[in-house]
């Protein structure tokens, strides 16, 4: 019978990703994740701000390719049961530009049992919010569109409040299965792995 691994989420998380997700972001030097308890971080060297929904904050961002930077937080939390483990996790990614670092977007995966959100997902924070001024010129929109009377009403879409599904099953007509739940740190690991590697495939083909 297999042992069963007494360490906390928090530990295993931290060790799946060094020995996982760390050893693909070398850059300049071997990039490891630090841990302050229930916290894991990325190694960071360079200030960045990091827009959440709601808060901004500033994060030491660290060094992946170019002039692309990424900046990796792991929040453990107790699930409702007060028992369970949960993590939370949120990966932002820059770049320098006139010697400053700007945040393109953020990938995010939140646990929660609830379905208000798609699971894991997009917030896209290049720009904080788009007005619907001139879009009837841009996008040949009528009078009587439902954009034209948010123009009037002054409306704007905060780009970074909203949450792009990054695995919706949109093709099944099933909006539920947009929440992917959390099993164990092996899958938290090959997630992180594989959305970087997604990620830097998509900014270089972009390039």
């Amino acid at each position: 019978m297999a042992k069963k691994n007494k360490k906390r989420l928090a530990e295993r998380l931290h060790d799946a990703l060094n020995n996982l997700v760390a050893k693909q972001l070398v850059a300049d030097d071997f990039v490891r994740f630090d841990r302050d308890g229930d916290i894991i971080i990325s190694q960071g060297t360079r200030e960045a701000l990091n827009r959440s929904d709601t808060v901004k904050s500033y994060v030491k961002a660290t060094h992946w390719f170019d002039k692309f930077w990424y900046y990796v937080n792991v929040q453990v939390r107790k699930d409702s049961d007060g028992v369970s483990e949960i993590p939370f996790v949120s990966v932002s990614f820059f770049q320098e530009e006139d010697g400053e670092l700007n945040q393109l977007f953020r990938a995010e995966w939140d646990n929660y049992g609830q379905k208000e959100h798609p699971q894991p997902h997009w917030h896209i924070t290049s720009y904080k919010e788009i007005g619907f001024e001139g879009m009837k010129e841009d996008v040949g929109v009528d009078e009587d569109s439902p954009f034209a009377v948010l123009e009037k009403e002054e409306r704007k879409v905060e780009l970074p409040k909203m949450h792009f599904a990054m695995a919706g099953n949109w093709h099944d007509s099933e909006k539920e299965k947009m929440v992917s739940f959390f099993t164990d740190e092996d899958q938290l690991a090959n997630w992180l792995n594989n959305l970087f590697d997604h990620v830097r495939d998509e900014i270089t083909y972009a390039c």
